[in-house]
């Protein structure tokens, strides 16, 4: 289809067909072992439009008003497409007058597409009715699309009838470069055996190639066409059988060494290298791991990828190949065709390989782990941090999916041990830069804990208390605009928070002056504030009163919290606020922030957060005298809505009750009997009223006399 697709005959005939039209194309090919989209019906509808809207970008308010009008910025939701949309939007197209096009879609593969073919065909059929759409599309001959297109006689090509001639010629060729053999052979029975193979290979190359591969023992042996035609029906139609057969044929010693191969090369994102295979043929578990540093002289390297070519050909007939003749360290290993990699990546064939291998501890993806960090160790000339970003990858994938971060710790002792020196270009926040700093930002507890047990000095936990509680990115510094935005540090792995190391955010101290952007995402921010982190380095010994990196932590974390005090409605923010003051930060010298928090407008249920804060400040040993009078402040200001009166009414009560001086509210009570007597002369602001009725209740209640004398009477009777 490709070919087809690349073809100078299908880009004339295509010419032709649209005349002076713009002539728009698009191709997609469906394949089941890809990811979600290269199987799916949005995966199609999506490329399609993307690649027309490419060509013409005057037609996104056309098939898209809806978008198109959108005044407001771009939002993750709109990444979201639905078939729905998309069905609409080629309607759209196909109605469309605008701009005179003619479309070109060629599709391959709908047999591999995952969901009921009628789906798929309803669209071709339905868009194909319009003359400016041209379709050409591929599928092995399943009943649905037999039905819906087999029947189209001149505008239909089956592939096996198309390449016969072809498959019959490489068969022929293949034969009579074996010249010793071909030359001293009846031609009538190599004529027979050819035309058998070329009726058994049902149009298929790949089975042909593999067939006359495993012909040749027989080739160079010379054994006579009868031979050579009966070792031809004992290999089964059909690729899968005969890949399965070919398996089976590998010498049963090597089994556990092929299954270990295979099972690496499907695990692996991209083709491993042949110096990889080279260094998966150590069967020490722990190799690769281990924290030396002994590189191969350039001889050694070259001898070891020669001697794995020859292993990997000799072993395992061909299937894995080089993807040069010029073979190096560098050369890249590949199945011999995709469809190979397809059928051992089914659950079926991993299971067959694992019964291959003995051994209960191989996994496939240490093993990748390994073999990486084997090549940055042993291979390169000078180490950075881009040599070990594989390895990095593959372990936070391995502590995402098992939960056991050993592997992940033992990468980054590697990275630390290598190239802790270079962190400071890469980090830039304090004097302190290395892995523990990033554990801070992270909240990563478990790997300060994993350095503890292993460090011969003290680790200074204050400083990993400032980069965890004042030590935030930069405005716009999430962790989004470094990595996925559904990062999650603790179940992603603390590799996949640094990689890759090319860009990574810049941390800086903040003390509340100046552009700082404290709102945050609690899992997609690198400088979030983590609350168990916090109470994790207290338990460990950090002081709350102490200097952290040349920083007065405890000081600087306050001015943060005032110089934006939107910081105290989330959560995590009043979570560490109260970590510091239950481990002893000192209260009594910042009654400024006191009363500033106390006087912050809280929304409903947000109120109970102040009352905590405060019982616990009482208890620490904060006299509520001392800001109560912050608080009578602010009863002079009208704030007549139920929920603000209700909150300071609790408030008043709640300062009584722990000792505020009640004599600190006679010249606000006779203000507001003032305010009062004011009001209801004059008839109006009745909800005023009721708030400052509803305070003198509370102090009637807990500290003011009625009878008081009030400009020369009691306040009850002016009243």
């Amino acid at each position: 289809m490709k070919f087809l697709e690349d073809h100078l005959e299908t880009k004339k005939a295509l010419q032709q067909w649209s005349k002076r039209s713009l002539l728009v194309k698009s191709s997609f090919y469906f394949w089941h072992s890809g990811s979600e989209l290269q199987k799916s019906l949005l995966g199609l509808l999506q490329s399609l439009l993307y690649h027309v809207l490419s060509v013409c970008p005057n037609l996104v308010s056309v098939i898209f008003p809806d978008r198109w009008n959108r005044n407001d910025d771009f939002s993750p939701s709109d990444a979201v497409w639905s078939d729905q949309e998309l069905h609409r939007a080629f309607e759209k197209l196909k109605t469309q007058t605008s701009i005179g096009a003619k479309f070109y879609f060629h599709v391959d593969g709908l047999d591999e597409y995952e969901g009921d073919p009628s789906d798929v065909i309803d669209i071709i059929e339905d868009l194909s009715l319009s003359p400016h759409f041209k379709f050409c599309v591929s599928s092995r001959p399943w009943n649905e699309f037999e039905y819906a297109f087999g029947q189209k006689g001149s505008q239909l090509l089956r592939l096996h009838e198309l390449t016969r001639e072809d498959i019959e010629l490489f068969t022929w060729d293949t034969l009579l470069s074996y010249r010793v053999y071909t030359e001293n052979s009846n031609k009538d029975l190599l004529a027979g055996l050819v035309l058998e193979i070329v009726d058994r290979a049902q149009g298929v190359f790949l089975w042909v190639r593999l067939v006359l591969q495993n012909l040749r023992v027989s080739l160079v042996n010379q054994d006579s066409a009868e031979i050579l035609l009966e070792r031809l029906k004992t290999l089964p139609i059909g690729l899968k059988k005969l890949f399965k057969h070919i398996l089976n044929s590998v010498d049963s010693f090597y089994h556990p060494y092929m299954a270990r191969t295979f099972l690496t090369a499907i695990e692996a994102k991209e083709p491993l290298k042949m110096i990889h295979y080279a260094f998966l043929e150590e069967t020490d578990l722990s190799f690769g791991f281990e924290l030396d540093f002994v590189r191969l002289s350039e001889s050694e390297q070259y001898e070891k990828v020669l001697r794995t070519q020859k292993q990997l050909n000799g072993r395992y007939m061909g299937l894995l190949e080089p993807s040069t003749t010029l073979i190096s360290n560098q050369t890249t290993v590949d199945f011999l065709h995709r469809t190979l990699r397809d059928f051992l990546a089914t659950a079926r064939m991993r299971e067959y390989l694992q019964l291959l291998e003995p051994s209960s501890e191989f996994d496939a993806r240490l093993a990748i782990c390994r073999i990486y960090l084997a090549e940055a160790k042993r291979t390169t000339q000078s180490l950075s941090l881009k040599d070990f970003e594989l390895a990095a990858q593959v372990a936070a994938l391995i502590s995402k999916e098992s939960g056991d971060s050993f592997y992940e710790f033992l990468v980054l002792d590697h990275i630390e041990l290598v190239i802790g020196q270079d962190w400071p270009a890469h980090l830039r926040c304090s004097s302190y830069h290395n892995m523990l700093s990033i554990a801070a930002h992270l909240g990563r507890l478990d790997y300060v804990q994993h350095r503890i047990k292993k460090a011969s000095d003290p680790i200074d936990m204050n400083c990993l208390l400032m980069h965890t509680s004042v030590c935030y990115p930069r405005t716009g510094g999430t962790i989004s605009s470094v990595l996925r935005a559904d990062f999650d540090p603790e179940k992603d792995g603390f590799c996949a928070a640094i990689v890759p190391f090319d860009r990574l955010p810049t941390f800086v101290v903040s003390s509340g002056q100046g552009e700082w952007n404290p709102a945050y995402n609690e899992k997609t921010s690198v400088g979030c504030l983590k609350p168990a982190m916090v109470q994790g380095l207290f338990e460990l010994g950090a002081d709350p009163n102490s200097v952290g990196g040349g920083i007065q932590i405890w000081n600087t974390f306050l001015q943060n919290l005032i110089a934006h005090p939107n910081t105290l409605k989330e959560e995590a923010w009043r979570d560490v606020l109260l970590l510091f003051i239950q481990n002893g930060a000192s209260i009594n010298d910042y009654t400024d922030c006191w009363s500033k928090i106390l006087t912050m407008r809280y929304e409903p249920g947000e109120e109970l957060y102040c009352v905590r804060l405060f019982e616990l400040l009482f208890r620490r040993g904060l006299k509520a005298s001392t800001i109560f009078t912050t608080l009578l402040d602010t009863l002079t200001i009208s704030r007549p809505d139920k929920t603000s009166n209700d909150h300071t009414k609790s408030l008043i009560q709640f300062f009584l009750r722990h000792g505020a001086d009640a004599a600190q509210i006679s010249n606000i009570n006779n203000e507001m009997i003032t305010d009062m007597m004011c009001y209801m002369e004059k008839g109006k602001d009745l909800a005023v009223l009721d708030s400052h009725i509803s305070k003198l209740e509370v102090f009637f209640k807990y500290a003011l006399d009625p009878n008081a004398p009030f400009q020369g009477d009691s306040s009850n009777r002016t009243l």
